[in-house]
């Protein structure tokens, strides 16, 4: 009877993988084309779509776990109760979608402006473009590695003390910071590439072709994956990956305080550069150009998103607690 008490909750995690991943991604990579699609398009070359997917990933992994790592671990050395109100802003930043600050950054310079019309003479439309997708990948994913970072920092206290007492420079801190933390910052970048994979409404925005809005435009266009099989199988290799580098990271309990605070000022700086400022220009606009009769044309498809976002989060809840027993 014990044993099986001890594999039930593997065995419910199993069912509720084959639920929601393996079942959904076999209906679509087996299923039938409808033979009554016309005009279905199937991207020409796989290759250069994965390539662009993995480099625009990677870039924005890379560039985020820079950031948000640097500020994270400043972030564990902040006043608990400034700290908490940071982490909870971070969370809000990322309820927000990401296509959100993309078309916050896009704003910048929207069609009839003078900067448009600049970017138009000067042929530097795909170029501004690319820059406003890069502005807003960053902005929406440099909170992951900052909590990571407060999740699994180590304290050393005792090095850090000893550091500020010799004067150790900067750059020989960053390095053995890096040394220290070089496992979960690997995890870091991959699972930021990974969501930057997945996302497939600000490349599609962007007019930038990856695996994720191609794989979207294929089933939509009433096709079978199997017409592109490369493409599914590098998509489920990033989310494999992503989860096993999901599943390994652990909090690490700090067995000391360090009692020297230090200011939140550089944090709230980045974070009103780079997620909460677009977001709170964008709103104002918005407001100043009739946005207050948002509710009046679509609180049926705001309530529909409300209750779809509630029962993903209970199913996430329930999925959080029978893995706790795993």
């Amino acid at each position: 009877m014990q044993r099986i008490s001890n594999a039930l909750p593997c065995i419910v995690g199993v069912l509720i993988a084959l639920i929601v991943i393996v079942f959904p991604f076999a209906m679509m990579f087996f299923g039938v084309a409808d033979q009554s699609s016309t005009g279905s398009v199937l991207p020409m070359n796989s290759g250069d779509i994965i390539f662009r997917t993995i480099a625009w990933s990677l870039f924005v992994g890379l560039l985020s776990t820079t950031i948000g790592w640097t500020l994270g671990v400043r972030l564990a050395s902040v006043q608990k109760s400034i700290r908490l109100g940071i982490i909870t802003m971070l969370l809000m930043s990322l309820a927000v979608p990401a296509y959100a600050v993309f078309y916050a950054w896009w704003q910048v310079w929207p069609s009839g402006t003078w900067v448009h019309g600049y970017l138009v003479e000067h042929e530097m439309l795909s170029l501004a473009t690319g820059c406003c997708l890069a502005f807003a990948l960053v902005g929406w994913s440099w909170p992951i590695p900052a909590l990571i970072a407060i999740m699994t920092t180590k304290s050393n206290t005792e090095l850090n003390m000893l550091h500020r007492l010799d004067g150790v420079p900067m750059l020989l801190r960053m390095k053995q910071r890096i040394v220290v933390d070089f496992g979960a910052m690997l995890s870091s970048v991959l699972l930021v590439s990974a969501f930057t994979a997945a996302n497939t409404t600000c490349f599609d925005l962007a007019q930038i072709s990856t695996i994720g809005n191609e794989l979207r435009a294929t089933v939509a266009t009433s096709n079978s994956l199997l017409q592109v099989p490369s493409l599914p199988i590098v998509g489920f290799a990033i989310a494999l990956i992503a989860s096993i580098t999901l599943v390994r990271l652990r909090p690490t309990r700090t067995r000391g305080t360090d009692n020297h605070h230090r200011s939140c000022a550089g944090i709230l700086f980045v974070w009103l550069l780079l997620s909460g400022g677009p977001l709170m220009i964008s709103a104002i606009g918005s407001l100043r150009g009739g946005g207050v009769q948002l509710w009046k044309f679509y609180s049926g498809d705001m309530s529909l998103s409300g209750s779809i976002a509630i029962a993903v989060a209970f199913c996430c809840i329930a999925i959080l607690i029978t893995s706790t027993g795993m």
